[in-house]
């Protein structure tokens, strides 16, 4: 008996070794923590390709790696895998090959009963060639020292280093290159006297067989009534190109911050009353009341256009004045600078009466 089931998964290895086979490759023997590897499954087919099905689905997450699919073309698949821990690991994946045989096709195109064509399906089970990877730390570096691992460049854009008081201090930290960009975390500033504004940092990033590609950013803006200094930053990452680890270092920024603006000389407050001589006082009556009328009559309107109505919403959307303080700084536009300025120094306390001043 036992001969026989052997005999048979000789014959029907056999028998799908000459349909097809498959071919893996990994691009790495040896990698470090948080690195991408680019793994590759091919399926060759000698004939008959279109009579088969191919279920090939790797465990996607497990404690060691995360895998994620870049290309799934016809019968080829491209995995990239980010490494989690250090050892030894083994890609070792299972694939079902479905095959319809001739009696299946013959049983659906005749149109006899479906159920019978289900059991003319030939499956197969087969266990991928494993690939092995040797991870480890880069030498002489805590595993939390370094989070980012690939190839990378800093920029920043800054403003200009004389602000007045109130006037926000805008800053954009840029990463650009290609490795683990998904994992990088959003910076933090902790400056005396500072009111620091940020919003989450965004990713234009794209998954390439090195890793992620692309641009990861961060905007800040930063208020205050004195000077003061943005301290440098340094990051560290593991260089793949040298295998050696390398910084991003920022320089440290020192602000400078005049005088602040004087309520006289913002938009959108009343100017001082003119004299009037008195002589002129009744044809300018006539003329208002004239141009009064006309108005009431003839007024239209102005419809507002897709910038104010989208800043309404996000005004009417803040729920702390704090919360609109951050909207107003980020917006970055001098006839905001009365109310930021008022809100500051606490003189506007409500925020109601804080929409009501800057709705359109």
């Amino acid at each position: 008996m036992i001969y026989k089931i052997i005999l048979l998964v000789l014959f029907t290895t056999l028998l799908y070794s000459s349909d097809y086979e498959w071919k893996a490759s990994i691009n790495k023997k040896i990698a470090f923590i948080n690195e991408a590897v680019h793994l590759k499954y091919v399926c060759e087919f000698s004939n008959d390709a279109g009579l088969y099905t191919i279920d090939f689905n790797p465990v996607r997450t497990t404690d060691k790696y995360d895998l994620l699919l870049l290309k799934e073309d016809k019968n080829s698949y491209e995995y990239v895998a980010f490494i989690k821990k250090s050892g030894d690991i083994d890609f070792s994946f299972d694939t079902i090959m479905k095959k319809t045989t001739i009696e299946s096709i013959a049983e659906m195109t005749g149109g006899l009963d479906n159920e019978k064509a289900k059991d003319s399906f030939v499956y197969e089970y087969i266990k991928q060639k494993t690939l092995s990877l040797h991870v480890k730390y880069p030498e002489g570096v805590e595993p939390s020292e370094v989070k980012l691992v690939g190839n990378f460049t800093l920029n920043i854009k800054k403003d200009e280093v004389k602000k007045k008081a109130f006037a926000p201090y805008h800053l954009e930290v840029s990463i650009n290159g290609v490795g683990n960009l998904q994992d990088m975390q959003a910076l933090n500033f902790e400056i005396a006297g500072v009111k620091i504004f940020t919003q989450k940092p965004t990713k234009n990033i794209i998954l390439t067989k090195d890793g992620y590609a692309g641009i990861w950013s961060q905007k800040f803006a930063l208020v205050s009534e004195h000077n003061f200094e943005i301290p440098k930053f340094t990051i560290k990452y593991f260089d793949t190109n040298t295998s050696t680890i390398k910084e991003l270092t920022s320089e440290a920024l020192h602000v400078e911050v005049s005088a602040g603006y004087k309520k006289e000389t913002l938009l959108d407050l009343d100017e001082k009353p003119q004299e009037i001589p008195y002589r002129y006082i009744f044809f300018i009556l006539f003329f208002i009341f004239g141009f009064t009328i006309g108005k009431l009559k003839f007024k239209k309107e102005k419809p507002l256009n897709k910038k104010e109505v989208y800043f309404n919403e996000k005004v009417n959307k803040t729920s702390s004045l704090d919360e609109l303080l951050m909207l107003l700084v980020l917006q970055d536009d001098i006839k905001f600078k009365s109310i930021i300025l008022e809100i500051e120094k606490k003189e506007l306390t409500s925020l109601s009466k804080a929409k009501k001043l800057l709705l359109v």
